[in-house]
């Protein structure tokens, strides 16, 4: 074999080799971490009229609230992403219960709607200022069910 083509092959090998170490070190750069999120779960038993405890949803992050009703007849489920920047809104958008429909907004005004947790829409969380959530039962008898928030 000649000089020239051993050179060449070694310049190749060579070359590839440092491809390979590049490849190595970006791969290694693109390491994903994962972390597990941030809940609170807050269980609701309301008698007819009544109000929770006020929920107050982490500052300046996206926040998923996930809520159900667990009452026999009356079982729904409604879902929200919301942001609640401190003493000044909470803005939301998602989906109401049983009929999917799209609720949206940003207030700090007490008992605006935000979300149906029930099939009967008549659970639902409101606004209870800039900072604070809350869940009303409008129903005439005692529902139950359960708020979650993740982010």
């Amino acid at each position: 074999m000649k000089v020239g083509t051993k050179l060449g092959r070694i310049g190749v090998l060579a070359a590839s080799a440092i491809a390979a170490m590049m490849a190595a070190g970006v791969v290694s750069e693109a390491a994903i971490t994962i972390t597990a999120p941030n809940t609170t779960v807050v269980n609701y038993t309301l008698a007819p009229g009544a109000t929770s405890a006020a929920i107050e949803p982490p500052s300046t992050s996206a926040v998923l609230l996930g809520g159900i009703s667990s009452t026999a007849g009356n079982f729904g489920v409604g879902t929200i992403n919301l942001v609640h920047i401190t003493s000044t809104v909470i803005n939301w958008v998602g989906q109401e219960s049983a009929t999917g429909a799209i609720t949206h907004g940003g207030t700090t005004t007490p008992g605006t709607h935000v979300v149906f947790l029930d099939a009967s829409h008549k659970v639902d969380v409101e606004i209870l200022s800039a900072d604070e959530l809350v869940v009303h039962n409008a129903a005439a008898t005692t529902e139950t069910g359960k708020i979650k928030l993740i982010w």
